[in-house]
């Protein structure tokens, strides 16, 4: 693994507390909120679109079989993946262009280690791992 990974996280307008979503997460939700300017939404599509095309889907999100949505891994960038950081930088860029900040996360230990392939980590969080 390398000495970090980056993660880019918004806070979720719709929640009252102060837990983030990714910006994955969030960029859908505008999507399927169609409250944006059609050139930003165009942008967002184009943006996930690239993703689903480039990045592998991770094999591995939860520890066992059973496991329960508490038990979901995060998604972290290698920081060698160059294309996938300009991209999500570029996401998180049209997320705050909706009123959304973004802000991006760097660890060096983003958590027990479920998946790992040359652009990604897939890692259950830990105590201390930010989010």
């Amino acid at each position: 693994m390398p000495k970090f990974v980056l993660r880019f996280v918004a806070a979720d307008p719709d929640r009252d507390d102060d837990r983030s979503e990714g910006v994955f997460a969030v960029a859908y939700d505008i999507l399927y909120r169609d409250q944006s300017p059609k050139h930003v939404q165009d942008e967002i599509r184009k943006t996930l679109d690239w993703f689903v095309a480039e990045l592998p889907v991770p094999s591995r999100f939860v520890r066992g079989r059973r496991a329960h949505r508490s038990d979901t891994g995060l998604c972290w960038f290698k920081p060698t993946s160059d294309d996938c950081i300009r991209n999500v930088r570029y996401l998180a860029h049209l997320v705050s262009e909706c009123g959304i900040p973004v802000r991006e996360i760097r660890t060096d230990k983003p958590g027990y280690i479920l998946y790992e392939d040359d652009h990604q980590v897939v890692a259950k969080p830990v105590a201390d791992t930010p989010r």
